[in-house]
Order: structure tokens, then sequence, then C-alpha cells
């Protein structure tokens, strides 16, 4: 199964995770295939990310971080997702994600990275990294970013699930359309006129803009392998994948 379909509109390169059997969830096989996807982009005006099935990511896949056996291998999971982040924050070009469905844990905090998120009415986002032992890197560097310490804490450690509305206030979504429209059709529509607002300057901007962040986001990341090899963590994975965690 090709885990990451692309195809071309016009000047628009546009993405779709392709694994719905397991909610479109990172595993090392999905995060290659999306970085190299990322790298086939570079060239169009403009990146569109969505997700086949009922989910737009269902983050990081849980049953292959537990499967991780050494620090070593730990570490290469974790490179092979921050180089496919940078390429993100990094594309010379607007990045708009189109959630089909719902978003949890890396799945929602990519979209942070994003420029424009589009998602459907009763689409919802969930981080709750803390209930496997370890955290939400992502959210935890740019949430105080995008809507204030306090807020990123209560959506950290509460374990709210957001509705389409909520995080269309907070600001993590930008538009949200009906079940009936053709979402990705609007986010490649969003994705050329944001691209025709004069490419140099839009180029450089976003450049400056990941600069604001990049090296706070990658102290965080640094520490996700050690996080995830920890024995209480490991114990709440395993949990996870025997269905015992409440």
């Amino acid at each position: 199964m090709e885990l990451v379909k692309t195809r071309i509109d016009k000047d628009i390169f546009i993405a779709v995770m392709n694994r719905p059997d397991r909610l479109n969830a990172f595993n090392n096989e999905l995060i290659t295939r999306l970085r190299e996807a990322l790298d086939e982009a570079y060239g169009y005006a403009g990146l569109v990310i969505t997700g086949e099935g009922r989910a737009f990511s269902a983050g990081d896949d849980i049953y292959e971080m537990y499967s991780i056996k050494t620090l070593e291998d730990a570490k290469k999971f974790f490179d092979n997702l921050t180089d496919l982040l940078r390429k993100v924050m990094w594309f010379p070009g607007p990045v708009v994600a189109c959630l089909n469905g719902f978003a949890v844990g890396g799945g929602a905090e990519l979209i942070l990275l994003t420029d424009y998120n589009i998602a459907y009415h009763d689409v919802w986002l969930w981080y709750p990294e803390y209930r496997i032992g370890v955290y939400p890197p992502i959210l935890l560097a740019l949430g105080p970013l995008i809507f204030g310490l306090k807020e990123t804490k209560k959506i950290a450690f509460t374990l709210k699930k957001l509705s389409a509305d909520e995080a269309y206030k907070l600001g993590i979504l930008d538009e949200i359309v009906e079940r009936e429209t053709d979402i990705l059709n609007v986010g490649i529509k969003r994705a050329r006129e944001m691209a025709g607002l004069g490419k140099k300057a839009y180029i450089h901007s976003r450049r400056i803009l990941a600069m604001s962040y990049e090296e706070r986001l990658l102290k965080v990341l640094s520490s996700l392998a050690e996080a995830i090899m920890d024995p209480e963590a490991k114990k709440l994975m395993r949990l996870f994948v025997e269905k015992k965690l409440g």
C-alpha cells in the first residue's frame, strides 16, 4: 500500500497520508514517506497535507514506540520525525492542513507548524501524551507562543479534547467547513491564495518565523527518545497496547 498518496494540482502539491487502518499514525515508514513527499513538493508553490479515512492522524504509532528496545533505535525514530518537522517548518511556500477527521497527539501537534488549517465542523483535537508517560513536545514548545502559557497548561495537563470550535477560538484552526464541502479543494484554493502574496517575501517570512522557534522546539524534541525508554512510559505503553489503559 502506498503510505502517502501524492498528486499535483497545477502549482500545488498534495500529500495524503494513507494508513487508514492505523488512523494514519506515524510509524517510521509513514514518517519517511511523508518526508520524501515534502522533498518532492519543494519545487511547487504550495503544499496541502490531509489524511485518508476517518482520521487526519492519530499521532505517533504507540505500538511501534513500545516495540523500540534500545535508546539508539529510539533516537533514530525521533531523528526521522524531527527531520520531517523541520521540512514542514522550512518549506518554501504555504503549508495548509486539511483535517478530514480527528487529530490526536503528534497529528494535532503537526498542525501547530502549518500555516493554515481547515477542518470539518465535527473534527476534534486531543493532546493525550501524558497518558502513556511522555509529553506533547510541539504543544509545549509552541503553545505558549500561540495561545499563552496558561492555556497550554490547561490543554496539556487536563487532557481535554478540543472541538473544532474551541480549536478555532484558540487559533489552532483557521477555517471550519461543513461535511458536504470538498475540504481538499478549499485547501488548494487557500494555498494558492497565500502563494500569490509575493512568493519571495512569503518564503523569507516563513524562514524568519521558523528561526524564532526552531531552536526551542529542537531542544524539546531532543529528549523524547529518553522519555519513551523510561520504564514508567514503557509500562503505560504496554497497557495501551494490551487495551488495559483506562
